[in-house]
């Protein structure tokens, strides 16, 4: 293995650092947060395979599939390396991930990083704002070992995945399909004790480069992006008697971080029920204790609450009925809760640069003109979806009030059209009618 020179860029530029956005990550992620000592037991989670060996199902947006498996001789020896990932293996790949993706690219695209970069168990506890000395440290850096070890047993296999081949130098529309893929090649490098301080614990160190995975998903013509990465997510506690701010933090992990989520505009609107089986967190119904819903909706709240005191959410907007600190627990309150809807809304301090920047390239493609209209387009349908989303109003009910139809007020909202002045005002009326009424 031919490793050649060691990079060893920031990680983290105003508190924000990069990471590769594509499925693969989105699988291994969305494995880690159905993985511990419950992932048999969750719905859409881990199941067994006709040997018995762990098997996690990623579905391509449009297309396509990621099998996540667990290298090991014995389908035992596999569910016990799964049973022991928690929410410091998620840490430790967004802290590795974040050393492979220079902060500098921002939402530019990129070739493979072909260059190893030197990971430090120092440099992950740093990340983490976190204070360990002596044997604690000790203690800590070989956990971060034993996750990287973790995270390397991981097995990858896409399943007819569209992607751009670079082998016929097109894209791939029927889809690859290829098995075994790792996250990463790793190497344990030597770290010599520093001469300033000869007694502190020598740091581990390895050299670490993306595995194969990187030639379909990060390369220029692929066109695909690296998206933003707060540090202030990492900083979160992942102790397990933490337990709002472990679920706070799979909750902005699987909003924000996950394939497609980062190309949203201001604000995700998430199914309760979709959103809590995508963390790990919906038992199957044959799992479920009589109150787990009621102590679920607790934490969920205060997770969400946590992520706007963090700045990790500019703001949430509640279902109706289902506020924090709501008293509705009538008959068939659970249904009703798991169906409705929360929105939240991307913190502009991480997404904004990474927004304009991602658009500056096709804005210097076209001529003024172009600019200009792309421009007007954009002023209105950030504000207006931010507007309706903060109201509780759907894309049919707005359209409907202000008597256009539901695709042309999406094509406005998405930027495809600029929106006419006739719908500014009756917009800007509308929902200044709607404040007087609520103040009244």
């Amino acid at each position: 293995m031919e490793w050649g020179p060691r990079l060893t860029p920031d990680a983290f530029l105003d508190g924000v650092g990069t990471m590769p956005v594509n499925p693969l990550i989105s699988a291994a992620i969305g494995a880690l947060l159905n993985a511990g000592p419950s992932a048999r037991t969750l719905i859409g989670g881990w199941h067994a395979d006709e040997r018995g060996f762990p098997v996690y199902r990623h579905f391509g947006k449009r297309a396509g599939e990621v099998r996540v498996t667990v290298a090991g001789d014995e389908p035992t020896d596999a569910w016990a390396a799964l049973d022991g990932a928690g929410p410091l293996s998620l840490d430790v790949l967004l802290s590795v991930l974040a050393q492979l993706c220079d902060p500098r690219t921002r939402g530019r695209t990129k070739y493979p990083m072909v260059r190893p970069a030197e990971v430090g168990a120092s440099r992950i506890i740093r990340n983490k704002k976190m204070v360990r000395w002596g044997a604690d440290r000790v203690e800590l850096m070989d956990r971060i070992g034993e996750e990287i070890g973790r995270l390397q047993a991981l097995r990858f296999d896409l399943v007819r995945f569209p992607a751009w081949d670079p082998a016929f130098g097109r894209w791939n529309s029927t889809g690859i399909s290829v098995e075994g893929l790792k996250l990463f090649d790793v190497m344990e490098a030597f770290s010599p004790p520093a001469a300033a301080n000869p007694d502190r614990p020598r740091d581990r160190v390895w050299l670490i480069r993306l595995g194969q995975w990187a030639q379909w998903w990060l390369n220029t013509q692929g066109k695909v992006w690296t998206g933003p990465l707060p540090k202030a997510l990492i900083e979160l506690d992942h102790r397990r008697n933490r337990g709002i701010e472990v679920l706070a933090k799979r909750i902005a992990t699987s909003s924000f971080l996950l394939w497609c989520a980062v190309r949203s505009r201001a604000a995700i609107e998430r199914r309760v029920e979709s959103l809590i089986e995508d963390i790990g967190e919906l038992p199957a119904p044959s799992g479920r204790t009589a109150h787990w819903a009621g102590r679920l909706r607790d934490r969920f709240d205060e997770a969400l609450m946590l992520l706007k005191e963090q700045g990790l959410v500019d703001d949430v907007v509640w279902p109706a009925r289902f506020e924090p600190g709501g008293c509705d627990r009538n008959k068939g309150w659970v249904e009703a809760w798991l169906a409705s809807k929360v929105v939240l809304v991307r913190p502009a301090r991480y997404f904004g640069a990474f927004d304009e920047e991602a658009a500056a390239p096709s804005r210097r493609r076209h001529g003024p003109l172009a600019r200009a209209r792309k421009a007007a387009a954009r002023e209105v349908p950030d504000d207006l979806r931010q507007i309706r989303l903060r109201h509780g109003l759907s894309q049919a009910a707005l359209a409907d009030a202000l008597g256009i139809s539901p695709s042309y007020l999406s094509q406005v909202e998405t930027g495809r059209i600029a929106a006419s002045e006739r719908l500014s005002g009756n917009a800007s009326a509308y929902f200044a009618k709607i404040e007087a009424t609520a103040a009244s």
